[in-house]
């Protein structure tokens, strides 16, 4: 059944995009398969239609009248610009060929009426090789439909001995892409990776009359019941005879302490550059070593080129900051490849050092300059090996020692880098390093520990034998250091050293009633320290 596609119709206009490329490399040979691509030579002058064998090699595959026509010819069916089939100049050249994609089945008296044009490539395509395939076409205005239907066919069998609308197309045009611009030619193309072999090329409509899809022109005239294209312009050429050597421009580049350089090609927007790193312009700026690749299109062909961004610095080498024994040295390492001065002035690719200090290498290659500095220090013994610790009853001790790269053996019997005490005595630890063995001791002495007290404010001294006296109750690491006792008038009544009690027998006379005010210092130990406190109140003389 005849697909008539009436949405081409209606169309207020249909555009064709008039495809040019333009070459920036000069220095590309083209190396095109396809002899007599433009049908330019000729053995006769074509007179009638059905004539392309005159365009030597070309042919109809199956024996239909595919046409030739030239600037020779003087006959109304073959003639140029004007002919039977429309009015058009060759894209290139002198001559052009043309083809009925479809036929009015009762006007051609059968179905599937179509017309080819063959030719044999001089040379056989190569297995897994990249080809530029590219062929021109413009309909023909007098005739009664257009179609996006043609397309071109390479294998490695002679066409004649094949139907030709079972074979399937290597390079087709767009699908609903109309060819209906009567004024310019279209280029059809891309790229075919070749199976190999295939040394036969045929251009066509190689779909029957149910599948073609046809519409009406514009300007629809009266003409013969078919759709025709003229042919110019064949091309099956490698790629690589299209493509430059190199995109990349740089012939090496390298980085120097993240510098900015420029990558550079002779690419333009139409060549669809795309750098590995998402650019699209044709030189990129980068300031990272690396591996960079861009990716364009060439000649129709695409084409990768890379490069190896270097850093040019130059090694810092592995010189950590180091702590070595008295009477040692270490040796630091520089690039060999690089000159390089030390801050003592000594310009050498090793320093050996044996002196505690910062040493700054400052290293040049090229125009790349680095510097670094390392810190040589001595492993240096303690100053005292004996301490004493005084801990809180009920507290936990650690002692712990931390030398780099030590054995520890304690007298308890661990060998861990810090122990835990919980009672008072000697506590020995070996210390091994490279540099030396010393013992470190510890004397822990595990003390009562608090500042707390009590003083009642009350008394009644009537020898009763009943809270007789005033006496500060104290926690076991408190030391009285004074107590004083003074009446409503501040006169003195009592003061005794290192007591906290005011034993009103002893002061010859019983107090008077009244509030009298005592004044209390001591001493005592909390949270690791030694304390002297002051603290005051008073107290009410009941009898």
């Amino acid at each position: 059944m005849l697909k008539l596609n009436s949405k081409y119709v209606s169309r207020a206009s249909i555009c064709i995009i008039v495809l040019s490329v333009f070459c920036l490399f000069t220095n590309i040979k083209a190396q095109n398969l396809v002899p007599n691509h433009n049908f330019d030579s000729i053995i006769e002058c074509p007179s009638t239609r059905g004539q392309l064998q005159f365009a030597v090699p070309w042919y109809s595959p199956n024996f239909e009248t595919t046409d030739l026509m030239h600037e020779c010819s003087d006959s109304r069916r073959t003639s140029i610009p004007d002919n039977f089939w429309g009015s058009q100049y060759p894209a290139s050249g002198r001559g052009m060929a043309g083809i009925r994609t479809y036929l009015d089945p009762e006007a051609a008296n059968k179905d599937d009426y179509k017309e080819f044009v063959a030719v044999e490539l001089t040379d056989s395509l190569i297995a897994d090789e990249t080809y530029f395939l590219s062929f021109k076409v413009s309909p023909g205005e007098n005739n009664v439909y257009v179609t996006d239907d043609v397309g071109m066919f390479l294998t490695d069998i002679y066409p004649r001995d094949m139907n030709l609308l079972t074979a399937t197309p290597v390079l087709e045009n767009a699908t609903n892409w109309l060819l209906s611009n009567y004024a310019s030619w279209f280029e059809i193309k891309g790229n075919y990776v070749a199976k190999g072999g295939e040394k036969h090329l045929v251009i066509g409509n190689f779909k029957d009359n149910e599948n073609t899809t046809l519409a009406f022109p514009l300007n629809p005239r009266e003409g013969a019941e078919s759709a025709y294209l003229f042919i110019d312009e064949v091309v099956v050429e490698p790629c690589s005879s299209r493509l430059p050597e190199r995109l990349i421009t740089n012939e090496t580049a390298s980085i120097c302490n993240g510098t900015t350089i420029s990558l550079n090609t002779d690419l333009s927007e139409s060549n669809f550059p795309l750098w590995n790193n998402g650019s699209e312009q044709a030189s990129i700026e980068v300031n990272e070593p690396g591996m960079y690749f861009v990716e364009a299109t060439i000649n129709g062909c695409t084409m990768r080129d890379s490069i190896l961004i270097e850093e040019e610095a130059p090694l810092l080498m592995p010189n950590p900051d180091t702590i070595i024994c008295q009477g040692e040295s270490v040796l630091l390492l520089a690039d060999t490849a690089a000159n390089n001065l030390w801050s003592n002035g000594l310009n050498a690719d090793t320093l050996l050092v044996s002196s505690p200090g910062d040493y700054v290498l400052t290293s040049s290659k090229n125009s790349c300059v680095v510097s670094d500095t390392i810190s040589v220090s001595f492993q240096q013994l303690p100053e005292a090996n004996i301490t004493d610790t005084l801990v809180c009853e009920g507290s936990q001790l650690t002692l712990g020692l931390d030398y780099p790269n030590a054995a520890y053996s304690w007298n308890v019997g661990d060998t861990s880098q810090s122990i835990e005490v919980f009672e008072s005595g000697i506590y020995t630890a070996q210390v091994r390093t490279e540099c030396f063995n010393f013992n470190k001791r510890y004397f822990v002495t595990f003390i009562p520990c608090g500042c707390g007290f009590f003083a009642p404010n009350a008394i009644s001294p009537n020898n009763d034998g009943i809270n007789e006296q005033f006496e500060i109750l104290v926690d076991n690491a408190v030391e009285p250091l004074q107590l004083n006792i003074v009446n409503r008038w501040g006169e003195l009544v009592f003061s005794g050293e290192k007591t906290a009690i005011w034993e009103t027998a002893e002061s010859g006379s019983l107090p008077e009633s009244g509030t009298y005010y005592w004044e209390f210092s001591y001493r005592c130990f909390e949270e690791g320290k030694e304390q002297t406190r002051q603290q005051n109140g008073y107290v009410q003389v009941l009898k």
